[in-house]
């Protein structure tokens, strides 16, 4: 099950997933594109991701994402998780960062290896 991974699954709907503040790269590119885009994750959930990136991606945009698990989130610090989603809202950076962020709900994911194995 996915929720598995990143936590406990809420048996409410008003529950909101309860974020992980992280600072770790993650590999992106939107649905379509072969090639892959670096991006900062700011925090995760079992729901899904808030990452930086260079530009803005529309929301209701597909996006694929790889990204090494983030220490106590998953089952081994370090796998390789890849994932699908969309993107659901656009976070605009405050004046300081010129980065916008976007919140990606995850579709699907799953843990593919080890990172020492990439």
């Amino acid at each position: 099950m996915m929720w598995g991974l990143f936590g406990k699954k809420h048996t409410s709907n008003s529950d909101r997933a309860p974020r992980n503040a992280v600072d770790i790269p993650v590999h992106f590119r939107t649905a379509g594109e072969f090639a892959w885009r670096v991006g900062k994750m700011k925090n995760i959930s079992r729901s899904g991701i808030l990452f930086g990136a260079g530009t803005i991606i529309p929301e209701n945009t597909a996006v694929e994402m790889q990204f090494a698990a983030p220490p106590n989130i998953g089952p081994k610090s370090g796998e390789l998780v890849i994932a699908r989603g969309k993107v659901v809202r656009t976070v605009m950076p405050p004046a300081s960062d010129r980065q916008p962020a976007m919140a990606a709900k995850f579709v699907r994911f799953e843990v593919v290896r080890h990172k020492n194995d990439w």
